[in-house]
């Protein structure tokens, strides 16, 4: 599949983590560092995408965050709008290694990819509005 990085969906996904995707041998890439505030401690955390899965049904990405967590992302068309979806992983509870975890799984949709995740998956949020989101039971 050819990666057009201004799809809408590309868009919805560096919108959902806050950060620029590159297009770079033939994977998807990114990283950031983001701060947040604890109280008056601030703590720097640095995600990076490690694994990603494209088609034009759903992209998916896992982006690691620190120690065992790690955020597994699914953007899939809907229409008009982009169903937007963050699960919070432990990554001591997924099945294989994080990194290049999707290329070599080839889930068929993101339901399938969270079947093969199982227990790995600790909480879901679904984008209900600009810097809003919901949790998903």
């Amino acid at each position: 599949m050819e990666i057009r990085m201004k799809s809408a969906l590309m868009w919805a996904a560096a919108d959902a983590l806050g950060m620029t995707l590159k297009h770079e041998k033939g994977k998807i890439t990114g990283s950031m560092k983001r701060d947040v505030s604890f109280g008056n401690l601030p703590v720097t955390f640095g995600m990076q995408v490690v694994s990603s899965w494209l088609d034009t049904h759903c992209h998916m990405f896992i982006v690691k965050v620190v120690g065992n967590l790690a955020l597994f992302l699914t953007v899939a068309p809907t229409g008009k709008d982009e169903d937007v979806r963050v699960h919070l992983l432990n990554l001591a509870k997924m099945p294989g290694k994080a990194e290049s975890w999707l290329e070599e799984a080839k889930p068929t949709s993101a339901q399938d990819a969270g079947k093969l995740l199982g227990k790995a998956v600790v909480k879901s949020f679904r984008k209900v509005g600009k810097n809003k989101w919901a949790e998903v039971a």
